[in-house]
């Protein structure tokens, strides 16, 4: 019988089992999907992958610039669909490959937690059940629908169900303008689908700093997607060519779409028969302490099931935490660190607070922005949208937050992160000798920029 059983394969679920494993554990993983969850079969890697089909499409449309013309551009929407598979099948292998190399044992099906160290699975071929002295959860997470729209799988789809489909639409419909949002807008919008976005905040992107939004809305809108905020979807009524979508906002109207993404975020996937009646929880997700121990204590929970932050580095570092505690090494989560990344073109990273949060907090901070269209580097590559800005406390030179928009930013966001992490100067990020040219010079100009503010304030209190 295994010492751990964890329940899911996703960014967490394998992470941890993997990790105990190392620390010399018997492990059994229990999935009943596909193994590498949502993140690898319909989140995060498919969605990538067409991410990186559609900025191909757009740099031959783009090679005119430069004196490249290609002469009818085909887009073999089937070949498109087909990579993306073998992609997220190599990466489902890849995993399967890293269990079995540390001995993990898989099992296909659905698990029961029928006490703290029993797990019934139900496999294709029967029951079975597992002695253990610890579980770790990692279910994950499922689409988040709406009271007044519901998905048919034809007409009206979720982010995942549209990752499946054959045929490239003539016309989508996204309600909800977040990350996932606008990943699809420029997709499809891309391969020459008309792609319209609703968004019931004022802004797309809603959850990120304010500026953010207003470059990926010009982004989207040179590339001819519609947006419409502060609007909502009423209802929708399927037709004999797609679903007419009937929206309030500042002026109620109607829009005919062959398709409907319905993109309003994630809830926690919890199903109270596979957790079982002992472990706390309620709609938010289950309740976890900053060990990743739910109210049973020997039951841990990590990733989208808890709620916390739904993303997939937050998922393999709660595994690390909980893989860590039941090894006996101490370990806690830390929230205050992790990046949001959007895979747009510009890529969007940010962490920490926003400059509208940070003054409401602090009131005096210092703010240095660097625009990335005096960027020599930008330049060379003709994308000059976006910027990198650092928030950072007046009084004690703290790192708040920081936000870059550029192509790579996902990439680069990891020096500020590491500064903030070991409290570096910001004199010292601008001290560092940056490769020229380069996108992440602009991390560099951002920093010197704070200087300069900084260095104003310092004169200005020297002469009062």
């Amino acid at each position: 019988m295994p010492d751990t059983v964890v329940i899911g394969s996703g960014p967490g679920g394998y992470v941890a089992a993997i990790r105990c494993a190392e620390f010399g554990h018997s492990v059994a993983v229990v999935e009943m999907g596909d193994i590498g969850g949502v993140c690898t079969n319909t989140g995060c890697i498919p969605t990538k992958t067409m991410l990186e089909s559609a900025r191909l499409v757009r740099e031959i449309k783009r090679g005119a610039r430069h004196g490249i013309t290609v002469s009818n551009l085909k887009i073999d929407f089937t070949k498109i669909m087909k990579r993306k598979e073998s992609v997220v099948s190599r990466n489902s292998k890849g995993i399967q490959y890293l269990l079995d190399e540390n001995k993990v044992e898989t099992i296909r099906g659905k698990a029961f937690i029928v006490d703290p160290n029993h797990v019934r699975v139900e496999t294709e071929d029967g029951s079975r059940e597992l002695e253990a002295k610890y579980i770790i959860i990692a279910t994950g997470s499922k689409e988040r629908q709406l009271p007044n729209i519901q998905m048919d799988g034809d007409r009206i789809l979720g982010s995942e169900q549209m990752l499946t489909i054959n045929e490239l639409p003539s016309s989508l419909l996204i309600i909800g303008g977040g990350a996932i949002g606008v990943e699809f807008a420029q997709v499809f919008t891309s391969f020459g689908t008309k792609v319209t976005i609703i968004e019931l905040m004022d802004r797309i992107l809603p959850m990120e700093d304010p500026s953010i939004g207003k470059v990926l809305a010009r982004v989207l809108k040179r590339l001819h997607v519609d947006i419409f905020t502060g609007s909502k979807v009423e209802s929708l009524e399927t037709t004999s060519s797609g679903v007419l979508a009937n929206i309030s906002g500042e002026s109620d109207f109607k829009i005919e779409a062959e398709k409907v993404l319905l993109s309003v975020g994630r809830v926690p996937a919890i199903d109270e028969d596979v957790i079982g009646k002992d472990v706390l929880h309620d709609n938010r997700g289950i309740k976890v302490n900053e060990e990743m121990q739910t109210s049973v204590p020997n039951i841990y929970a990590i990733g989208d099931v808890t709620g916390k932050v739904m993303l997939a580095h937050v998922a393999s570092q709660q595994a690390e935490v909980a893989a860590n505690n039941i090894c006996g090494i101490e370990s806690k989560m830390d929230y205050t660190m992790v990046p949001s990344c959007i895979y747009t073109s510009p890529e969007v990273a940010s962490f920490g607070m926003g400059q509208e949060d940070a003054e409401e907090r602090y009131g005096d901070v210092i703010v240095g922005e660097f625009p990335l269209v005096r960027s020599g580097r930008a330049r060379t590559s003709g994308e000059t949208e976006g910027f990198a800005k650092i928030i950072m406390r007046s009084d004690t030179e703290e790192i708040l937050g920081a936000q870059i928009v550029a192509p790579r930013a996902t990439d680069m966001v990891q020096i500020l992160l590491l500064a903030k992490e070991k409290r570096v100067p910001i004199s010292d990020i601008a001290k560092i000798i940056y490769p020229h040219p380069t996108f992440i010079e602009i991390i560099r100009e951002a920093a010197l920029e704070m200087k300069k503010k900084e260095k104003c304030r310092q004169d200005k209190k020297n002469k009062q």
